[in-house]
């Protein structure tokens, strides 16, 4: 039996979601819009994808009307597979794009200075939505309490 779900479609008719795929895995998929049925699928991989902490299953939640995706993936960490959120780009060829882990491309003012959000002790678990404009929300965990949290891209 094959499972997938759809999570969200834009404006222009993009759709994400997750699919079993042929890997084996339950993976984040991207369909383009005006694409006939069973066709113009993509596989949107996994965090750390080609290393040895590659995730072994991700889902895609929210396309923006930009084509910026976002969900959450699962990723090694010290020997355990974890979600962690996750950002991609449906620019160029849908699919080509790496899957980038979000708190590594998020940062956040100390007060005193910026610094990356993993590095600032934030464990960005999943990006939820995300807007037109490109802000992003979502949840994590900080100081072992799990927290909402809204990114907003640089300007």
């Amino acid at each position: 039996a094959h499972t997938s779900e759809g999570n969200d479609m834009n404006d222009l008719g993009e759709i994400v979601g997750a699919s079993d795929c042929p890997c084996g895995q339950y993976r984040a998929i991207y369909k383009a819009p005006v694409s006939g049925r069973n066709v113009g699928f993509f596989d949107l991989g996994v965090l750390g994808a080609g290393t040895l902490d590659a995730g072994d299953r991700s889902i895609a939640l929210a396309v923006s009307a930009k084509g910026l995706i976002v969900g959450q993936s699962k990723l090694k960490v010290g020997g355990s597979m974890v979600w962690r959120a996750f950002v991609v780009s449906n620019q160029g060829n849908p699919g080509s794009q790496p899957m980038l882990n979000l708190a590594e491309q998020t940062w956040v003012w100390t007060g005193t200075q910026w610094q990356r959000a993993d590095v600032n002790g934030w464990v960005l678990t999943s990006a939820e939505r995300v807007n037109r404009e490109g802000w992003i929300v979502g949840y994590g965990v900080k100081n072992s309490q799990t927290r909402a949290f809204v990114l907003s891209p640089r300007q």
